[in-house]
C-alpha cells in the first residue's frame, strides 16, 4: 500500500510537471509521516515484565501498588495506646545540653531527662479525689528524682496523652487522668472526649472550671495540688 501511494505521488507529479527535486521532497514527506505514525503505534517499554499496557496505564499501576504498599505499612506500624504505654525503648534516660546554649537557657538546665511513659502513668494513677496536679510539677518531680535538672516538656506532653487514651482503651486498671492538668491550670484538650469531658469530671469533683477566650482552666487550682512526693 505505501510503495502504491508513493508511486501515486509521483506519477501525479510529473504528469502535471512537477520538478523532480520537488517530488523527492514530497516522496520523504511521505515516507516521514508513515514513519512517525510508525513509531506512535508502537508502544514503550513496560517497567512490568510482559506487560503491553500503555506508558499512562502502567504509571497508575505503578502508583497504585505505592500507595497500597504504603498503606501497608501504616497499618502495620500503628499500634495501641497501651502498646505505646508499655513501648519505652532505652528509656528513661539523661540527655546532656551543654552543647546546646540556647536550649540550656530555655529549659533551665544541661541535663535533661526524657521519662518513659510508665513513669507519667504511675504519678497520674496516685492522685487523689479532689486534688489536681500540672504537668511541669509531674516534670519538676520526675527531674528531681533522677537528679537531672529538667525533664523534657516535649515527650511529657506526648506521654501524658497516651497514659490517658490507655486509660480509657482498657477495661481495668484506669487512672484519673482528668486531675492531671496543663501549665497553669488549664484544661487539656487532647484527652479522651476533649474539654467537655473534663471539665464534667473535675466538676463532679468539686472543681470549678473558668473559660478564658477559648481556654478553660481550674479556678483556684493552686490550693487543690496533690503531694507527689
Amino acid at each position: 500500500m505505501l510503495c502504491m501511494c508513493v508511486r501515486g505521488n509521483a506519477m501525479t507529479q510529473e504528469t502535471y510537471g512537477v520538478s523532480d527535486k520537488v517530488a523527492r521532497v514530497g516522496t520523504r514527506g511521505v515516507r516521514g509521516n508513515v514513519a512517525a505514525r510508525a513509531n506512535r503505534s508502537v508502544p514503550k517499554k513496560s517497567f512490568l515484565p510482559g506487560c503491553r499496557s500503555s506508558p499512562r496505564l502502567t504509571g497508575c499501576m505503578r502508583s497504585r501498588k505505592a500507595r497500597h504498599r504504603k498503606k501497608g505499612i501504616l497499618q502495620m506500624a500503628k499500634k495501641t495506646y497501651n502498646e505505646k504505654l508499655h513501648s519505652s525503648g532505652d528509656l528513661p534516660k539523661i540527655e546532656d545540653l551543654s552543647g546546646k546554649p540556647e536550649a540550656v537557657r530555655r529549659l533551665g538546665g544541661a541535663a535533661m531527662l526524657i521519662a518513659a511513659p510508665l513513669q507519667y502513668n504511675e504519678i497520674m494513677a496516685k492522685i487523689p479525689v479532689g486534688r489536681v496536679s500540672t504537668s511541669d510539677r509531674l516534670r519538676a518531680h520526675l527531674a528531681s528524682g533522677a537528679g537531672a535538672d529538667v525533664t523534657c516538656p516535649l515527650t511529657a506532653g506526648i506521654f501524658i496523652n497516651i497514659c490517658a487514651h490507655a486509660s480509657e482503651e482498657r477495661p481495668d486498671g484506669k487512672i484519673p487522668w482528668w486531675r492531671t492538668l496543663r501549665a497553669q491550670g488549664e484544661l487539656n484538650e487532647k484527652y479522651p472526649g476533649g474539654l467537655d469531658a473534663q471539665k464534667l469530671l473535675l466538676e463532679l469533683e468539686g472543681h470549678s472550671v473558668i473559660q478564658k477566650g477559648k481556654r478553660s482552666f481550674v479556678a483556684e487550682y493552686e490550693r487543690c495540688l496533690a503531694d507527689l512526693d
